[in-house]
């Protein structure tokens, strides 16, 4: 069957700038501003978190920003640049300006978006009039939420409308510029819009993830929880709250109707999907999976998580098109989307060759311009470049301040630090490890979330063979190649998040790590993936959330087990035995789900206030740099750790693809014989004879001081009390 209407939506969700923003977002713009013009009915929507901490974002209060932005918004409002003579610079606005030069016509929030408050959410977003008469422009675009309750933050709930609105209503004009009092504390949010197309009216609706409250900074915003459960992620809920805008929609004969969706994990929108009734298109958003179909050119290193598109069959057996792409300007999605006269998608006429995600690589843009100019005067992807230039420009005066070496890639990457160890998720906390020691030299374990690390440390090789490098030369800022500049250490811990001591049990720091991996499971990405230090455990996925710790042990610098603290997935000490451990505050208040805040005691913040510069003593970013000076500062003592597969993975072992080695060389063997006490004292005397230190080689053995003597006939008796009490030879 032939389609009654063709509607190609152009889309992409975690635009989240970042290092790479400055090449791709000038791309992507270019790309759309091609597509765009292929296809006699497009819009384009973003699927959330458009902008995040990082050193994109840091960079837009710069004044040298002021120009560009006054070009940008001239451009956009057909007015002359001397009209924008005093814009406001506030945190993302260069963001909202990119994604207005590309012609978004319509966002929903996702969770980035309040990383920083609601206040400097609606400032970033707002159109107003400042008292020194300078003026503020937001996006061109609503903000969009089905199921966030704004009426209890003051900084959103002023510019919030429940108004079905046209989305072009929302855009500054030429007017408001003119006389801006009257255009000011103009609605900028609403759970949703319409946009009109060659005579078509589509639907648009927003819904935002309901763990939104735990993984960042809501104020006032209350995420709808109709059912009073507090569920996580329930779907039935959703299809609850977003059905009556539907059904309102279709009322006024609104048959064609898409859902902007940030929900973190895409299985949610694949699932939402099925329970809901004339929804068409759902635009995934927050997990950063790429979704494309084999033969699909990527970029180099991405492999596909599902086909482009995925067809569900909805609640009322119609097909419904789920897409996603992955973050930072990455890929442009294209779904051309064919409609029957009654609104309803054709399979046959959607799921085509012409709907596939673009690369943002200069390849793609010249294979859709060919000899034309994609920069040239006024276009889109002029526009965007002569924004990204300046800030390209601020925060390349970064990357020349070296603060350590690499020879290996560091794996920072979403899908690798939220699904298994990694060799930055182990520098990182062995950095933070050596911070808190520095305070408090009893603190023995670091624990951070793998959603706090945004980004890797390196690149990799274009090519048919994809390989990992450590980051490369910057001569034009006086970088070496394999330096760990600030730009890099900023780039890869955006929050900057500040540093924690606290104290937990044996029977505490087990519930924590089951909290930590009680939300992994196959293709997801949680952000609360543990990178640790001080420790190795074992967890088996397989089992049900808090019953999945299998082996614990405190362990030494050369990961060789010092003391077992879980057997078998039972505690094999005294459970109220306290440990010392350095978190990040925000785990520490109970973030990302983590069991902090029912079992910690004794906490004490290592930073000040919210100073949370790079150089702010006791957070993360300064933490990492005084590690690598002190320990990797030169070529020569690089560190050279590479990264492995989750199979070879030490100190965060998944049993699901690997077997358990927690437990190996701990004193006590296996906990099946007796230890040869007598063995080990001949050998202890022996090294005590060849150093004048009494130590074993290679057998921990937890609270001994291998520097002094030992009765080894008392710690015989004792291991053997241990064997008869609980069944385990330990001290």
């Amino acid at each position: 069957m032939a389609a009654d209407f063709s509607l190609q939506i152009l889309h992409a969700s975690d635009f989240e700038a970042g290092l790479a923003a400055p090449d791709r977002a000038p791309q992507f713009a270019a790309i759309v501003d091609k597509l765009e013009d292929a296809a006699p009915n497009s819009i384009t929507l973003s699927s959330g978190d458009n902008f995040i901490p990082s050193p994109f974002l840091n960079a837009e209060g710069d004044a040298s920003l002021a120009e560009p932005l006054r070009e940008a918004y001239a451009a956009l409002l057909d007015v002359p640049v001397e009209q924008l003579s005093a814009l406001t610079q506030d945190l993302g606005r260069v963001d909202m300006a990119v994604l207005s030069a590309i012609g978004v016509q319509a966002s929903v929030f996702g969770n980035h978006e309040f990383d920083l408050g609601t206040t400097v959410l609606a400032n970033a977003i707002d159109f107003a009039v400042g008292e020194d008469g300078t003026t503020a422009l937001g996006p061109l675009f609503p903000y969009l939420s089905a199921n966030l309750d704004f009426s209890g933050d003051a900084a959103l709930s002023r510019i919030y409308t429940a108004e079905l609105r046209d989305a072009a209503s929302y855009a500054a004009t030429a007017a408001d510029i003119a006389a801006p009092e009257v255009a000011a504390d103009a609605p900028r949010v609403a759970p949703w819009t319409t946009i009109e197309e060659n005579g078509e009216t589509i639907g648009v609706l927003g819904v935002t993830t309901q763990i939104l409250a735990s993984i960042s900074s809501v104020g006032g915003v209350e995420v709808l929880d109709p059912n009073g459960d507090g569920a996580l992620d329930n779907t039935d809920e959703l299809a609850a709250i977003l059905q009556p805008y539907v059904d309102q929609m279709t009322a006024q004969g609104i048959d064609k109707v898409v859902l902007l969706s940030h929900l973190q994990q895409y299985q949610f929108e694949l699932d939402l999907a099925t329970k809901l009734s004339d929804v068409d298109v759902i635009v995934a958003g927050g997990s950063h999976a790429l979704f494309a179909d084999d033969g699909t050119p990527l970029r180099s290193g991405d492999a596909p998580a599902e086909g482009y598109p995925v067809i569900q069959t909805g609640a009322d057996g119609n097909p419904v098109a789920v897409v996603n792409t992955s973050s930072e300007y990455s890929y442009v999605g294209r779904l051309v989307v064919g409609f029957d006269e009654s609104g309803v998608i054709l399979p046959v006429e959607t799921d085509t060759a012409e709907s596939r995600p673009y690369a943002t690589t200069d390849e793609t843009v010249a294979e859709l311009w060919g000899n034309e100019d994609p920069y040239a005067e006024g276009s889109r992807g002029a526009i965007v470049r002569g924004l990204t230039d300046a800030v390209e420009q601020v925060i390349d005066t970064k990357d020349g301040e070296v603060f350590g070496f690499t020879d290996v890639y560091l794996e920072g990457r979403r899908t690798a630090v939220r699904a298994q160890e990694t060799n930055l998720g182990d520098l990182t906390g062995d950095a933070n490890l050596a911070a808190a020691r520095e305070v408090d030299p009893t603190t023995v374990i670091s624990i951070k979330n793998g959603g706090g690390i945004r980004a890797e440390i390196g690149t990799y090789a274009t090519g048919a063979t994809p390989e990992p490098l450590p980051p490369q030369a910057n001569p034009d800022a006086g970088k070496p190649e394999g330096g760990i500049s600030q730009l890099d250490i900023e780039n890869a811990l955006r929050f900057n998040n500040g540093l924690s001591l606290v104290t937990v049990t044996a029977e505490g720091l087990k519930a924590v790590l089951e909290s930590a991996v009680a939300g992994v499971a196959p293709g997801t990405t949680p952000g609360a993936f543990p990178q640790v230090s001080g420790i190795e455990f074992s967890f088996d996925p397989v089992l049900p959330a808090g019953e999945r710790v299998q082996s614990l042990a405190l362990v030494d610098e050369a990961g060789v087990p010092t003391e077992v603290l879980v057997r078998d997935g039972d505690i094999a000490v005294d459970p109220a035995r306290e440990f010392r451990v350095v978190t990040l505050n925000f785990l520490a208040e109970g973030g990302d789900g983590y069991a902090f805040g029912e079992f910690a005691k004794d906490r004490v913040d290592l930073y000040q206030g919210d100073d949370n510069s790079f150089a702010a003593e006791g957070r993360e970013q300064q933490a990492l740099a005084d590690f690598l000076a002190a320990e990797h500062g030169t070529p020569e003592t690089a560190f050279d750790v590479a990264e492995v597969p989750a199979e070879q993975d030490e100190r965060v072992q998944n049993l699901s693809v690997r077997d358990d080695t927690v437990l190996e060389g701990a004193a006590g063997g296996g906990g099946e014989a007796p230890v040869d006490w007598n063995a080990l004292a001949a050998q202890a005397l022996a090294n005590f004879e060849a150093t004048g230190f009494w130590y074993l080689d290679g057998v921990g053995l937890g609270a001994i001081d291998p520097s002094e003597p030992q009765d080894w006939n008392a710690l015989a008796a004792q291991v053997t009390a241990n064997y008869e009490a609980t069944g385990f030879w330990y001290l």
